[in-house]
């Protein structure tokens, strides 16, 4: 028995390397005066997933160059939309912040002078509008509440001038989670964690999900973050700050400064060990609350927020996509569960 197995091993290894060998097509080359021949080797024709998704979605990124006073900043973009002639970028808000003079280098290298539209400080994003004289397309939306954690994604940056390469990147996301992107903003982004490299140079780029679809827009590391891990702002979230962007310039929304997670999204453990009725598919969980925030000292860590002025919170989303409709310093009745018992409180939204 053994002799017959270890026949079929060296048979298996001298096919394996016989193939190897033609994948990579050794060519010797002789020197003209004598010298060592060099040896050619062909690279594999081997691609994935990855190589078509990037390859299909390159054209939709874009490089920033923002003017501001003598100095020059850089970063990626995504065309995020088209109306008529016009190509709405979304970049990162530092890029823009202070700038007087934005343009857009597309991937065939034109590059377009741009007209700011407008800034989120609260999400980190930007908004700037082109009109170039060729055709673009958009990035295809995606849905980043369909993001799963541990599911691969791809960043992209815009095509850099200076060397004709667009940064790539390819990792693993950790699900999405609530972050403060500004240190002086109590509002709670929806933000994507990867280890997928994010840098200053693709900074305003996309997320891609392997799929080819636009999951998130790339933003500096928020507040609390971890060190090592890069960071999108969902698209989600980000459709919503496009839409007021583009219709007002600016962004209206009320802030409470709690962090919360969704009761449907928990696990039976979870509920189990926060003492919430594992029959309960409604409301959210304040999983954390910020000193100065417009909740401090009237929300506490564990309670239950069920409705907002009368309207049932069904999830996070929802009750972001609720709070996105008020503006700050309107009074909110909360209705919220504390100890197995209902109550109203109100709080002025920052």
């Amino acid at each position: 028995m053994i002799p017959v197995l270890f026949t079929v091993l060296l048979v298996w290894n001298v096919w394996l390397t016989a193939e190897l060998q033609k994948k990579n097509e050794v060519v010797y080359v002789p020197g003209d005066t004598g010298e060592a021949p060099v040896i050619q080797e062909t690279l594999t024709d081997y691609t994935t997933d990855v190589t078509g998704t990037v390859e299909n979605n390159r054209t939709h990124a874009v490089y920033i160059r923002a003017i501001a006073g003598q100095t020059e900043k850089n970063a990626s973009g995504v065309i995020f939309s088209r109306d008529g002639d016009t190509s709405y970028i979304i970049t990162t808000a530092d890029v823009l912040s202070g700038s007087s003079e934005v343009y857009a280098v597309f991937d065939n290298g034109v590059e377009v002078s741009c007209e700011m539209v407008g800034i989120d400080p609260a999400t980190g994003i930007g908004l700037i509008a082109a009109v170039p004289s060729f055709e673009t397309v958009p990035f295809v939306i995606g849905d980043s509440d369909l993001l799963e954690e541990g599911e691969y994604v791809i960043t992209m940056g815009g095509r850099a001038p200076s060397s004709g390469t667009g940064s790539v990147s390819f990792g693993v996301a950790s699900g999405a989670g609530n972050r403060r992107v500004s240190s002086s903003s109590f509002w709670f982004s929806r933000v994507i964690e990867t280890d997928a490299s994010v840098t200053s140079g693709n900074y305003g780029g996309a997320l891609l999900d392997v799929g080819g679809k636009l999951a998130g827009i790339l933003i500096p590391r928020p507040i609390d973050s971890e060190e090592g891990m890069g960071y999108a702002l969902s698209v989600n979230e980000a459709k919503e700050v496009f839409r007021q962007l583009k219709e007002n310039g600016s962004v209206t929304r009320g802030s409470l400064g709690v962090s919360v997670r969704s009761i449907a999204d928990m696990q039976v453990y979870e509920k189990s060990a926060l003492g919430i009725a594992l029959d309960m598919n409604y409301g959210v969980y304040a999983a954390d609350i910020t000193e100065g925030g417009a909740a401090e000292d009237i929300i506490e860590k564990g309670d239950l927020l069920l409705m907002i002025n009368g309207e049932r919170i069904e999830s996070e989303g929802d009750l972001r996509q609720k709070l996105y409709g008020y503006e700050a310093e309107t009074e909110a009745v909360l209705t919220i569960r504390r100890a197995e018992e209902e109550t109203e409180v109100e709080v002025v939204l920052r």
